[in-house]
């Protein structure tokens, strides 16, 4: 499905915002304390024509216990599946899927970048069942049931 780039820029900020208010939610109910979010990078977004969308998000945060940045930084990269009404433009986070990668290396952005890529847009159809997010049996496979 082709996304004007202006939609597209538009779509990557509200799933960056969403992506910090539910990734607050979680860490608000949890007792084990976590850094500060610096910044949520939205590095892919697929679309289907049922409205229907999944993205892949690096979080940069705080890190005091972060052992291999000399900054104090860490990298966690989720995916997410969600929807997008077609007329107000408005996105909802549906659920994020099982497999995650983290980094607290200096170059952690991009071991997580390559690492999340890696099973979401290769791995994936490896495992029976599950579907790569850029093949199109993903849309109708079962991580969308009940949602």
């Amino acid at each position: 499905m082709k996304i004007e780039q202006s939609e597209y820029q538009a779509d990557k900020k509200q799933l960056a915002n969403l992506t910090e208010l539910r990734r607050d939610s979680v860490r608000a109910s949890s007792k084990t304390p976590e850094g500060k979010t610096l910044e949520i990078y939205i590095d892919t977004v697929f679309y289907n024509k049922d409205n229907k969308i999944v993205f892949l998000s690096i979080t940069k945060k705080e890190n005091r216990y972060a052992i291999n940045n000399d900054d104090g930084i860490s990298y966690s990269g989720e995916c997410y599946i969600g929807t997008k009404e077609l007329e107000s433009k408005k996105i909802k986070i549906l659920d994020r899927l099982k497999y995650s990668s983290t980094s607290d290396e200096n170059d952690g952005f991009d071991r997580v970048q390559k690492s999340l890529r890696n099973i979401y847009l290769t791995e994936m159809e490896f495992i029976d069942g599950r579907f790569n997010i850029n093949d199109n049996r993903f849309w109708t496979s079962k991580v969308w049931n009940g949602k």
